[in-house]
């Protein structure tokens, strides 16, 4: 007798109905946006002669940039299966090319399966991993020396990403080149701005700085990191840093372990240094994908 294995059960994608946009409504999965629910473009992955909904994906046009993005239940013992089934749904378009809405990770699968897919590699992001330990204690004490010396650390004052500081911190990573007004606002659509947690520094009611945090991990992780020109190699970066983890400290001190900055090092060269100076281990973290239009030249 042949010892063969039940093949996989098969998997299509349709769009979605009504009920299944009811649960996608009140669904808690990873990267699943909380108005999905409303999308025209709403596809779902279902298996089964009852159609258990496995994930679901979507398009949507923000800021000139068509967005493209798939979710699915990490539950389900299909998920893998389900999420590049999904992926492999993606179509080019006719003139627009279209973004993946998330950095892959590299180590990730999705990366082949969306390279599978046609997308392809558009942007590289690293990442530096700085340990409490390392980056607490003597180096961040030197730097509030640096600041102190200078008469710059007392008039200092703090502030989350407030309706005050987010229009100014806009600007400044338009201007410094670190992401587009778009992709910023759709970060900020998409909820991954940790408002509360991100850190801006003011003097004289003047921005000086400011480390935008995500919500993307547990432990913080650091999206975007300025020090305007007049304020740089006083300090303010390491103050930056400790200011961070103390706020973290406030909220969830038992994650307060590590914090990790990611970045284009070519973008942002004195993050990439600040970040090795203070025990920061560089490694190649995620890539954005973009599926070229049909238009496209070859």
């Amino acid at each position: 007798m042949g010892s063969d294995l039940p093949a996989a059960p098969a998997i299509s994608v349709r769009p979605a109905h009504p009920h299944e946009r009811v649960a996608l409504r009140a669904a808690a999965w990873r990267n699943l946006p909380k108005w999905v629910w409303e999308m025209e473009t709403l596809r779902v992955a279902v298996t089964g002669r009852r159609e258990m909904l496995l994930g679901c994906a979507w398009e949507i046009s923000f800021a000139g940039t068509v967005h493209a993005g798939a979710a699915v239940s990490l539950e389900s013992r299909l998920a893998a299966a389900a999420m590049e089934t999904l992926i492999v749904s993606f179509h080019p378009h006719a003139s627009e090319p279209m973004q993946w809405d998330e950095w892959v990770e590299v180590a990730d699968p999705k990366l082949d399966w969306l390279q599978s897919a046609g997308f392809r590699i558009e942007e590289r992001m690293m990442a530096y991993e700085i340990s409490y330990s390392e980056a607490g204690a003597e180096r961040l004490l030197r730097g509030y020396a640096r600041a102190a010396a200078r008469g710059l650390e007392p008039r200092f004052t703090w502030s989350g990403l407030d309706e005050a500081a987010l229009p100014q911190v806009r600007a400044v990573t338009v201007r410094e080149g670190l992401t587009t007004a778009g992709q910023f606002d759709f970060h900020y659509f998409r909820g991954e701005l940790d408002l509360a947690n991100s850190v801006v520094a003011w003097v004289d009611d003047r921005l000086a700085g400011f480390m935008v945090l995500t919500t993307f991990r547990e432990e913080p992780e650091v999206l975007l990191m300025v020090v305007e020109p007049e304020f740089r190699s006083s300090g303010l970066g390491a103050l930056m840093i400790r200011e961070m983890f103390l706020r973290k400290s406030i909220f969830t001190p038992e994650q307060v372990q590590k914090v990790v900055f990611c970045g284009n090092p070519e973008k942002n060269p004195g993050s990439r240094h600040l970040c090795l100076r203070f025990g920061g281990i560089e490694r190649q973290a995620r890539v954005r994908m973009i599926l070229p239009p049909l238009s496209s030249p070859s």
